[in-house]
């Protein structure tokens, strides 16, 4: 589903990606994902000594934080079942966990479509520190996922991403888009209005079904000169099984 307020996406996977979430991550601005203005064009810029390393962007990228107070969303009560299990109510901190269905399973004879996404804190299996995320769909019907943002970045400004994931019995649908992946959304605004424009592009690892090991995924991309505010949300897309993800960064620079 669409946010209300906000254009189609000008970039998109095939058939339903423009409609993953019944929550827009544009939905999450409020003391989410959106750090002080003076802080993120501090990190935004890069190094601020010479030699220094580049600050990471995404607040809590390597899940050591979590909240124990992870409330269900409000939804509308076509999509009262489209909400994640959770344990012990846990949270990443800066991070909103969301679980949904294909488009097509939300509409016709099927408006209360359920869903089978378990997400939770996993101090067993992790790339670093003492967390990760663990995402596990129960159906291949199911996109469970993890997003943070919006957060301010430099217009015309190179950015990498990288994220360590591991897979376990990760069985996707055949469509292009399916499995693991990561949603870019590029915006002018943080502010949902009619006025804002939001581009989106996906991008997916190449090990993207069975069992596999920890692995890192790195995209590097510009932002346009009308690009001020970004949100992203990783994922297990239509795909029964588990994925972990862990050690996420954004970082200004090609730093492949």
């Amino acid at each position: 589903m669409n946010h209300p307020n906000l254009k189609h996406p000008t970039e998109q996977q095939p058939d339903d990606a423009a409609h993953m979430s019944p929550r827009s991550p544009w939905a999450n601005l409020a003391g989410r994902g959106l750090k002080s203005a003076a802080a993120i064009l501090l990190l935004a810029s890069g190094p601020v000594s010479l030699g220094a390393e580049p600050s990471n962007v995404l607040e809590n990228g390597g899940f050591e934080e979590w909240d124990a107070n992870y409330q269900p969303p409000k939804l509308p009560p076509q999509y009262a079942k489209m909400v994640p299990r959770t344990v012990d109510n846990l949270e990443p901190t800066g991070w909103t966990i969301q679980a949904h269905a294909p488009y097509e399973n939300q509409k016709g004879d099927n408006p209360d479509f359920p869903v089978t996404v378990t997400i939770s804190r996993d101090d067993k299996t992790r790339h670093g520190g003492a967390f990760s995320v663990k995402i596990t769909n129960g159906a291949d019907t199911d996109i469970g996922s993890i997003s943070c943002g919006p957060f301010q970045v430099l217009p015309n400004q190179t950015y990498t991403f990288k994220a360590w994931f591991k897979m376990d019995d990760v069985n996707p649908n055949p469509k292009p888009g399916d499995g693991v992946g990561v949603s870019f959304w590029f915006a002018e605004s943080p502010v949902s209005t009619g006025a804002t424009e939001v581009t989106r592009t996906a991008r997916q690892p190449e090990s993207n079904k069975g069992t596999v090991d920890w692995q890192e995924f790195d995209y590097t991309f510009t932002t346009k000169d009308s690009t001020h505010f970004l949100a992203l949300n990783a994922q297990l897309r239509r795909a029964s099984g588990t994925v972990w993800l862990d050690d996420l960064i954004l970082v200004p620079g090609d730093k492949k």
